[in-house]
């Protein structure tokens, strides 16, 4: 059994670290990897990796955009939280 990223951090936590100490993340969800990350150019930047490769990548002005803005399976970020792992 996999372990939840929910069961070591809450989501308030997260929120935390990556809007104010700009951590970058990585998550595991169903056979996808999701990183949140610096972008270019002092951008913020989410990619998601399947099967080892990158298969999308968008970069954002501020890491609130990047949480605003992820959506996987039609479920935004703050309802996936539940589910990472």
């Amino acid at each position: 059994m996999r372990t939840k990223i929910s069961d070591f951090i809450s989501y308030k936590q997260f929120l935390e670290k990556y809007l104010v100490n700009h951590e970058e993340f990585q998550f595991y969800y169903k056979d996808r990897i999701i990183n949140i990350c610096y972008g270019k150019n002092g951008t913020f930047s989410y990619n998601i990796v399947r099967n080892y490769k990158v298969v999308f990548s968008i970069e954002f002005s501020t890491p609130q955009e990047v949480l605003e803005n992820i959506e996987i399976d039609n479920i935004k970020f703050p309802e996936l939280w539940e589910l990472l792992e």
